[in-house]
């Protein structure tokens, strides 16, 4: 009644890159194809080499009593060359363990509805070390310096370092429910986790006149908790076979710890890499209200242009009336989806979507005449004299304008809530009589599709594939950006 399995494994990558390169121009011809051949003017010559190695020693420890009480116990012991020899070792231990209840003999004799019921619980962790190739190490820049009549060889030391950095690591609970009844019909499946991250790797800021980058320390900590589902249902109705199931996820990000945070943007107890920016609550109607409303930022407003809200109600409008604003992350994602057989034919359909996420877009599309892009057709609804639209601005030139686009507002931040029709698949598959006249072991014609359908408020290409830019907000998208293309295949498969 006693199972018992064990697993030990070792592994080590070792990666080593290296490149030389030269180059000349204006050659006298094209048939001479030697490097020699090119002008010495301009000529450049490069080369390097990197490399890191990783090595690994982990074991699994599996046990269960009749099924019914299952442990299982694994550790990891991880070596880095990127980090230094006092801390380059980590060890990173996990444990779970699940108890199957339905296979106790008062739920099996007495409740024979339940197919399966299973509670699960486990607590581990994971360590991190991509952090680039020498982060502890002092890395010296070749350069050259005038003395007297010639360049001499010199070398620059250009970032601090800190020797004492270590694995960051990340600490996962869950607790979990499995559960099955009258024979497959219906099926749920339910789990709670908190998943922590602690020190964490990152590259420090510090001013510009210290003339050096900052270095990559240990700092931080960052907290995960939610919950997940999926509920499941299988059935036929006579020789249709089918099965539906549906996946919901939500959770909440927190930062807890770090040591130099950003106003509104990576601060103690918001989501990290906030959205912090002005709150836009309208567009100025008239000369008047611009009169009798708070100062405006950057840039004298005038009819047509954004209004943004005085959040202290100082009656002056600058960077103090800022605000962190909800959208870094989704409420929740779900999908679903439906496979069925009849005879022959096979069919299955996915859905999946998010809710509640929020993206500010910038560049070419979103501001008309940049670089002589044409506005987009929403900019028909322009604010005018005649059409005094309180939802697109005035038009105006490209972005850096005063009154719309030279600071971040809420204006440009979208609602990339989604749902879409990612994959679709109908198939039939020969009858056997009939493959058999070809002495076919299988015939199957299907055609499939992807990214059929999106339905969204999103004003970008597309909601799924955002692009973020480095900004002084966090998370900043390009509006004009390639879509995920929409896909029709048909094909045979033919098995002899």
């Amino acid at each position: 009644n006693h199972n018992l399995k064990a697993f030990v494994g070792y592994e080590q990558q070792s990666y080593k890159t290296q490149f030389l390169q030269g180059s000349r121009l204006s050659f006298p011809t094209p048939n001479l194809a030697e490097i020699n051949a090119g002008s010495p003017v301009g000529q450049s010559l490069s080369g390097t080499a990197t490399e890191w190695a990783l090595r690994s020693y982990f074991g699994r420890l599996n046990y269960d009593y009749m099924g019914k009480y299952l442990l299982e116990g694994n550790i990891r012991y991880d070596g880095s060359s990127r980090i230094a020899e006092d801390n380059r070792w980590g060890a990173f231990p996990s444990v779970s363990a699940g108890w199957r209840i339905s296979k106790e003999n008062f739920i099996k004799d007495n409740i024979k509805w339940i197919d399966d019921l299973k509670f699960r619980a486990s607590y581990g962790t994971l360590g991190n070390q991509e952090i680039g190739l020498y982060p502890y190490q002092d890395i010296l820049n070749l350069s050259e310096y005038p003395y007297g009549s010639e360049l001499q060889a010199s070398t620059v030391l250009t970032r601090l370092t800190d020797r004492n950095i270590k694995w960051e690591s990340t600490r996962v609970s869950n607790l979990g429910l499995d559960l099955d009844i009258f024979r497959g019909l219906f099926g749920i499946t339910f789990d709670l986790y908190k998943k922590k991250t602690y020190d964490i790797l990152t590259t420090q800021p510090v001013p510009g006149s210290l003339g050096l980058s900052g270095p990559v320390t240990n700092d931080g900590q960052l907290q995960n908790v939610g919950w997940e589902m999926q509920l499941r249902h299988a059935n036929h109705v006579g020789k249709l076979n089918y099965n539906a199931y549906f996946l919901f996820s939500t959770f909440k990000n927190e930062l807890l710890k770090i040591r130099t945070p950003t106003k509104g943007v990576n601060e103690v107890g918001l989501p990290y890499g906030s959205y912090y920016m002005y709150e836009w609550i309208g567009i100025f109607q008239s000369q008047s209200e611009i009169d009798k409303s708070p100062t405006q930022p950057f840039f004298p407003p005038r009819p047509g242009d954004l209004k943004i809200k005085d959040q202290n109600g100082d009656g002056v409008v600058n960077a103090a009336d800022r605000k962190t604003v909800k959208g870094i992350f989704p409420d929740f994602t779900y999908s679903f989806g439906l496979n069925a057989s009849y005879e022959g034919f096979g069919l299955s359909v996915f859905f999946q979507g998010t809710q509640g996420n929020k993206m500010p877009l910038n560049g070419w599309g979103i501001d008309p005449f940049i670089q002589g892009t044409p506005p987009t057709t929403k900019f028909r609804d322009a604010w005018s004299p005649t059409n005094p639209s309180n939802t697109v601005p005035a038009i105006y030139e490209s972005w850096g304008y005063g009154g719309v686009s030279a600071y971040p507002s809420t204006y440009y931040l979208q609602d990339a809530s989604y749902l879409r029709l990612k994959n679709v698949n109908l198939s039939y598959t020969l009858q056997k009589r009939i493959a058999d006249k070809i002495r076919s072991k299988g015939v199957t014609i299907y055609v499939s599709g992807d990214n059929l359908l999106t339905f969204t408020k999103f004003e970008g290409a597309d909601p799924e594939t955002l692009s973020r830019t480095g900004s002084t907000v966090s998370g900043w998208g390009r509006y004009a950006q390639f879509p995920q293309v929409r896909i029709v295949n048909f094909g045979i498969d033919v098995k002899f």
